[in-house]
């Protein structure tokens, strides 16, 4: 094996990254039996609902100009989306902070979704955290600073199980949840921006605020895009939770965020790497052709498919079981949910990493009506299964089925518009991207 990766730097990146999530999560892994019994299921419901706001509104605090800073030639203007990218995120959770008072926890009350009101505040301190962290963490992949993200993810694994035990034995409730993954998301961010300006210093040095507003400008299609793009990505992944409460108790969001999160280790484990690998991989295949691009697709897809085989297996035939022996008897029907969100893991595992390929190319048209169409088929499930009398695992079921054949779709889609692409796609897709076209 070592030798394999010695002459696959693709998959040796991979590996470092991979392990320092392999920690954070093998933590998060052995503290959950312990979690579920100092968290209740209302508990986790209250986190999933706050999770959910706060996915959505990740997106419009970079508008996802951090997905932009791996594609600049020169570092300069890489460090100007990413100065730019952290003001953006900074901005957005300050306006949250002064809408605070207002009222915006009144506007829940007498719903479902009430128990989140008393934590709302917490929301804009750990959207920018959690923002930050996005950014500077593409900036280092950039750079192929690998190891010194490996290192960061470790501290956030370390420090979100640490708090969540610790704030859980004090009985802070869905709080401790939240500043735990608080902790969790943000923790790492000094260290990676230490380590950028240590080794790039003349880069940011050099920054104005003209050039700056240039590079913002120049990407402002990328990233007008790819914001939409993302918005209806976070609606199709964090609405499940929303609709189980309104429609029947918080209870169920919390039995359907333990077997999303279940889910998503592995997936933040090997295909969240693969994917902030992946994308800086793309780009130079593409520079030398779209033949290369294919094979370096293909291959992830194989690799990622054989990966994550044996654990959708394992969930469509032991969930129920396994969750009700791990995590107590009152977790028993989220293991249920797990069962039959088994095809949509894989699905996700597979295609995660490989959907930055349309990004790459400059598909984003494509990218963004793929997401609308599958934003409006979730929503259409969403809603349609408790209408018609369906019960909370009836729309955990519909909900896995339509993302399994959208992911599917978006597989076919890709090599599609890779088999379509020109050499020069590349440079046509940065031109476009610099002239705002």
């Amino acid at each position: 094996m070592r030798s394999r990766l010695r002459r696959a730097p693709f998959w040796r990146a991979v590996g470092v990254v991979a392990g320092g999530a392999a920690f954070a999560q093998t933590l998060s892994v052995l503290a959950s039996p312990l979690l579920t019994r100092l968290y209740s299921p209302a508990d986790y419901g209250t986190f999933a609902l706050y999770l959910s706001v706060q996915w959505l509104l990740l997106v419009v605090a970079t508008a996802r100009y951090e997905l932009a800073i791996p594609l600049p030639n020169d570092d300069r203007d890489a460090a100007k989306l990413l100065v730019f990218s952290l003001g953006l995120a900074l901005a957005v959770s300050a306006l949250l902070v002064a809408a605070l008072p207002f009222g915006a926890a009144r506007l829940l009350n007498g719903t479902a979704a009430a128990p989140l009101g008393p934590y709302l505040w917490f929301v804009p301190i750990a959207l920018f955290f959690t923002a930050a962290y996005q950014c500077v963490t593409y900036w280092g992949m950039r750079q192929r600073a690998f190891e010194t993200v490996a290192k960061t993810r470790m501290v956030q694994g370390f420090g979100r199980t640490a708090a969540q035990l610790a704030l859980g034995l004090l009985g802070a409730g869905p709080l401790g949840l939240m500043l735990g993954d608080a902790i969790g998301r943000g923790g790492g961010s000094g260290t990676l921006v230490h380590a950028a300006l240590r080794a790039h210093s003349a880069a940011f040095r050099s920054l104005r605020f003209s050039g700056i507003a240039r590079a913002a400008r120049a990407y402002r299609r990328f990233a007008l895009i790819t914001s939409g793009s993302a918005l209806l990505e976070a609606g199709a992944t964090q609405l499940p939770a929303v609709f189980l409460t309104m429609a029947f108790t918080i209870e169920a969001a919390g039995w359907y965020s333990l077997a999303q999160q279940v889910i998503l280790m592995p997936v933040g484990l090997i295909a969240n790497s693969v994917a902030q690998v992946y994308s800086s991989e793309a780009p130079r295949a593409l520079r030398e052709g779209p033949t290369q691009l294919r094979r370096v697709f293909l291959k992830s897809a194989r690799g990622l498919a054989l990966v994550a085989l044996l654990p959708t297996i394992a969930l469509a035939v032991a969930a129920p079981f396994a969750f009700s022996l791990v995590f107590g008897e009152r977790w028993a029907e989220a293991g249920e949910f797990a069962r039959v969100l088994a095809p949509m893991f894989f699905g996700l595992f597979v295609m995660w990493p490989l959907t930055y390929t349309l990004n790459v190319l400059g598909e984003l048209n494509v990218l963004i009506a793929w997401s609308t169409l599958r934003f409006a088929a979730v929503l259409a499930v969403l809603a349609g299964v408790p209408a018609l009398g369906g019960t909370p695992r009836d729309v955990v079921l519909a909900y896995s089925g339509v993302m399994s054949a959208a992911l599917a779709a978006l597989f076919v889609v890709c090599l599609w518009r890779i088999g379509r692409a020109k050499p020069a796609a590349r440079a046509r897709s940065e031109r476009g991207a610099h002239s705002g076209e």
